[in-house]
């Protein structure tokens, strides 16, 4: 339970804006659209998302210089639901603490877990060349992935307390990777309509931690049982600086816990790729495919599985002790009974079981499919897509199906053109979001900006994601 608590804090410590995932590590061109990027975006940006769409529109070299996303969403960022349990200011109640973990969570008898993602990608370089009428293309990205889950079991025993004899499961994951992409791609035409696209990924792996807590809190007339079964896998920095240093009975030292991620260091090593398809149904429509993120990394550098000795915590009161209450705590009945619980929590949470051992860990697996249409003439296309995550790695906020729809404009002729791009996303367990990007682009030069987000968090969903993207500097020659 010290572990997973260690590991669970720093995520939540973790800021949006130093964090990056699902909607945010894409392209800013993408993120304008809402996240339509499979059958829209062009060069560069289509390296991650669909290679099959590299193509250079007559220049001979599109380079990239300076592209940077972050993001951060879920099901369990429901602003709604928190206002009313926490900053109303009201009296909550055992009725209303049940409604509140209700419509938040559903029952918490189940352990069904809400929960939200933070992610930061920055992709300092990446280009595309024609070869011999070959288009090849090479990148490298660094991303940080976060994540954190809770059942409504947690709300349940906060919200509603210890009054009513039940059983309440608290069951939670949370993790985060930092990894480096070193990608090369290549674009072939199958036939006349139909071009297919691969990006190879060496993938270095510099910070690994993840932490699964099954529990359950049987609370009767007297007592409480805390009945838990956890493990945390750590490598890295992480694991060496931060999972075995953080004191979760002294928080006020951290036990000398620091976490300095960097990309000097390398924890694991991997494999990624990502495979994308073209179809020009017509001169203004084409169909797009992608498999995102498939492959793992085995991280070996200070890896380490981490399991608790103990299994059961009971709590059935304490016994006052006069003679030490006077001489030790000069009668601070606060500092003794802190003293008192802190000594049982010890006894049952601090003893671990570690195991230093390689393990392996999925990249964030997506398909992707879309639909782009020109329409407006030759200014204006219409997107359509939908994106469907196909594992629970790190950096996964929900394993539903996300839609997006989004239009881009392009206005101004000849040497300066201002592309204007909206959109919205809608499903993946969250409420939706709506994007707004534009950019600057001349025969050479082309700049983009992409936002989005989540007017309300309970709208068309639950969870509010908000994202934010920008390509610097963009040169072709």
């Amino acid at each position: 339970m010290r572990c997973f608590i260690r590991l669970a804090l720093l995520v939540l410590l973790l800021r949006p804006a130093d964090a990056i995932g699902q909607f945010g590590a894409a392209a800013s061109a993408s993120v304008g659209g809402a996240d339509v990027s499979v059958a829209s975006v062009t060069g560069p940006d289509a390296i991650f998302t669909n290679p099959a769409r590299i193509e250079l529109d007559g220049s001979r070299v599109w380079l990239s210089v300076g592209g940077a996303s972050a993001f951060v969403g879920g099901p369990l960022l429901q602003f709604r639901h928190y206002n009313r349990a926490f900053t109303d200011g009201n009296v909550i109640d055992q009725a209303t603490g049940r409604e509140i973990v209700q419509d938040w969570f559903g029952d918490p008898r189940l352990r069904t877990k809400k929960s939200a993602g933070v992610a930061l990608a920055a992709v300092p370089v990446a280009g595309v060349f024609d070869i011999n009428g070959r288009q090849l293309a090479f990148a490298i990205r660094t991303r940080m992935l976060g994540n954190i889950a809770i059942n409504g079991g947690w709300l349940d025993l906060l919200l509603v307390g210890m009054a009513e004899p039940r059983n309440v499961p608290l069951n939670g994951d949370t993790g985060l990777a930092l990894m480096t992409d070193v990608a090369a791609s290549m674009r072939h035409r199958l036939r006349s309509d139909v071009v297919a696209g691969l990006t190879l990924r060496v993938v270095l792996g510099h910070e690994y931690a993840e932490g699964r807590l099954t529990s359950t809190a049987g609370i009767s007339d007297r007592s409480l049982t805390h009945t838990f079964d956890y493990v945390v896998y750590s490598a890295g920095s992480a694991s060496r600086d931060l999972v075995s240093r953080i004191n979760v009975f002294d928080l006020g030292s951290a036990g000398g816990a620091t976490l300095k991620p960097g990309v000097t260091k390398i924890a694991g090593l991997g494999l990624g790729l990502d495979f994308g398809l073209d179809y020009a149904r017509t001169e203004r429509t084409n169909v797009s495919f992608s498999l995102t993120d498939v492959g793992s990394v085995r991280w070996t550098r200070d890896a380490v599985k981490q399991v608790p000795v103990n299994n059961r915590f009971y709590f059935e009161g304490i016994d006052f002790d006069l003679d030490e209450l006077k001489e030790q705590f000069e009668n601070d009945i606060g500092a003794y009974l802190e003293n008192k619980i802190d000594s049982l929590a010890r006894d049952a949470y601090e003893e671990t079981v570690e195991t230093r051992a390689s393990f392996s860990r999925q990249l964030p697996a997506a398909a992707n499919v879309g639909v782009s249409h020109r329409v407006l003439g030759v200014r204006g296309t219409l997107d359509v897509g939908a994106s469907v995550p196909l594992n629970r790695a790190i950096g996964q906020a929900s394993r539903e199906p996300r839609l997006h729809v989004g239009l881009a404009y392009r206005l101004g002729d000849g040497s300066v053109r201002v592309p204007l791009r909206a959109g919205l996303q809608f499903g993946g367990s969250g409420a939706i979001a709506l994007g707004f990007g534009f950019g600057v682009e001349t025969g050479s030069y082309a700049f983009s900006l992409g936002l989005a987000g989540s007017p309300r968090s309970d709208i068309l969903g639950g969870g509010g994601r908000y994202a934010v993207s920008v390509s610097a500097l963009q040169f072709r020659f």
